[in-house]
C-alpha cells in the first residue's frame, strides 16, 4: 500500500505540476526507509540474507550523500534515472513476493499436514528478485556516482 501510494503522489505531483524540491528529496528518502526496514525486518526474520541488504544499505548511504553533495554544490537536486526507478520497482515487488508468499505458505501449512508444493520455486524467485535488486542498486549508483562526478570533489 505504501508504494502505492508513493506511486500516486508522484503520478499526482507530475499532472498538477506541484513538484517541489522538498518533495524530490522526501520521496526517495520516504522509499529508502520503506525498502530498508522491510529488508532489516526479512534478515530477521531469515527471510533475506543479510548480504544482501547490506549492500543495498551501503549503495543508499553512498547516493544519499551523493544527493546532499550536488544539492549543497549546485542547489539542485538530483533525479531518479531510469535504473534508479527500475531498482525501487524490483525491492517493492520483492518486498511485495516475500509477503505473499509467507501468506501462501502459513495458510497452506495451517489447511494441511505438509509443505506447499512449490515452496522451492517461492524460494527461487525470492531469491532472484533480491539479487537482482542488488545488481539494480549498483548500476543506478554507478551512474549517479559518474553523472555527478564534477560535484564530488577528491581534495584532501
Amino acid at each position: 500500500m505504501a508504494s502505492y501510494t508513493d506511486y500516486l503522489d508522484g503520478k499526482f505531483a507530475r499532472k498538477y505540476n506541484i513538484i517541489t524540491s522538498f518533495g524530490q528529496i522526501m520521496d526517495p528518502l520516504s522509499d529508502k526507509i520503506l525498502v530498508v526496514s522491510m529488508f532489516i525486518c526479512f534478515v530477521a526474520s531469515g527471510l533475506v540474507p543479510a548480504l544482501a541488504v547490506v549492500l543495498i544499505v551501503a549503495r543508499e548511504f553512498i547516493v544519499t550523500s551523493v544527493r546532499l553533495i550536488v544539492l549543497q554544490n549546485n542547489g539542485e537536486v538530483v533525479s531518479a534515472n531510469f535504473f534508479g526507478k527500475l531498482k525501487t520497482f524490483t525491492q517493492m515487488m520483492s518486498i511485495i513476493w516475500i509477503l505473499f508468499s509467507e501468506v501462501y505458505i502459513d495458510l497452506w501449512k495451517n489447511h494441511f499436514i505438509f509443505s506447499p508444493p512449490d515452496v522451492n520455486m517461492i524460494n527461487f524467485i525470492q531469491n532472484f528478485l533480491i539479487w537482482i535488486s542488488v545488481i539494480l542498486s549498483y548500476i543506478s549508483g554507478v551512474i549517479y556516482l559518474y553523472s555527478n562526478r564534477k560535484c564530488i570533489s577528491l581534495d584532501i
